[in-house]
């Protein structure tokens, strides 16, 4: 390996677990509050646990819809239903949806895709997931303007903080040259790979609208998980919260989100005036429904997939 990657994953290393040293130490100041969870996990209502797990299990179907939708040849929806649960624990060891990227993309190849089309296709979800949450964050603002939501006063100095220190980040980016071109050559690919969606626009809505149903399953589970531990807020909250998270595991690259979108699902929901314990409670409940049982169910699934080679 060239010692300029090993210098820059060695940097990478050092800012994540700065990152998780940093998230310990708020974490251990708060652990006398944080006891107060174990009681409402104890407490929390088992049928809304249960609705948690149907809207999860709904979310595979909805992914399964979105790559039989957007395929540039048949798929069988059945099969890819059950690969998309082995992906799922695939993705768990894997930082960034790496997981879920290499593994649909394995899949498409040996379906008969080229790797173009495979590439084409495996881009073109991880886009219209975008443009789906996106979509819905704006017509909640649209509709529901952040003056109506129940949340914690945040000071203007704040947000002024964190504009100037986005810019300032991308100015940084922008003015490194490997990588500027590395963005303009992402850009490049994305562009070229949705060519072959030109006259598809048929395939394109139809995969949008699986990545709404997908995105909203998972925030109706969120939105379950607070009310198993007698927590009710408007869903536009926990349609915030949310996509907080997933941007902020997106922007952490750990394995599967884990830690980064815990975190973010703790710091969005409290700004709705929620009390820690929870706040915690929730999302441990969230968490082990949507993210640690499909790792524990989907290995069954994926060593399927490996022996009948469709990984």
């Amino acid at each position: 390996m060239p010692l300029k990657n090993k210098i820059s994953i060695s940097w990478f290393r050092v800012i994540y677990l700065i990152l998780v040293a940093i998230a310990m130490y708020l974490l251990a100041s708060q652990i006398s509050q944080l006891k107060g969870s174990i009681g409402h996990l104890k407490a929390s209502n088992k049928i809304d646990d249960l609705i948690v797990l149907i809207f999860v299990i709904s979310t595979y179907f909805f992914a399964a819809l979105t790559y039989f939708s957007i395929s540039l040849k048949p798929i069988k929806y059945l099969r890819t239903l059950i690969i998309q649960f082995g992906i799922s624990t695939l993705n768990k060891f894997l930082p960034a949806g790496l997981g879920t990227i290499s593994g649909n993309y394995a899949y498409l190849h040996k379906s008969g895709h080229s790797k173009d089309q495979s590439v084409a296709i495996v881009a073109t979800d991880s886009i219209i997931g975008v443009i789906a949450n996106l979509l819905l964050l704006t017509i909640l603002i649209a509709y529901l303007p952040f003056s109506k939501f129940n949340h914690l006063p945040i000071k203007t100095d704040l947000i002024l903080i964190i504009i100037l220190a986005i810019l300032l980040v991308a100015a940084v980016i922008l003015s490194v040259p490997i990588w500027r071109r590395n963005i303009l050559k992402r850009l490049k690919s994305i562009l070229h790979d949705i060519y072959y969606y030109r006259f598809l626009k048929k395939k394109l809505f139809y995969g949008l609208l699986c990545q709404i149903g997908l995105t909203l399953a998972y925030v109706l589970a969120l939105s379950f998980s607070l009310k198993s531990v007698s927590v009710s807020i408007p869903i536009g909250s926990v349609m915030v919260a949310y996509s907080f998270a997933i941007w902020l595991g997106t922007v952490i690259p750990a394995p599967g989100g884990a830690g980064s979108v815990d975190a973010g699902l703790v710091s969005g929901l409290l700004i709705f005036k929620i009390s820690l314990p929870q706040v915690v409670a929730a999302v441990i409940i969230f968490r082990l429904i949507s993210f640690w049982l499909p790792a524990v169910i989907g290995i069954a699934p994926l060593v399927w997939s490996y022996r009948r080679r469709y990984l």
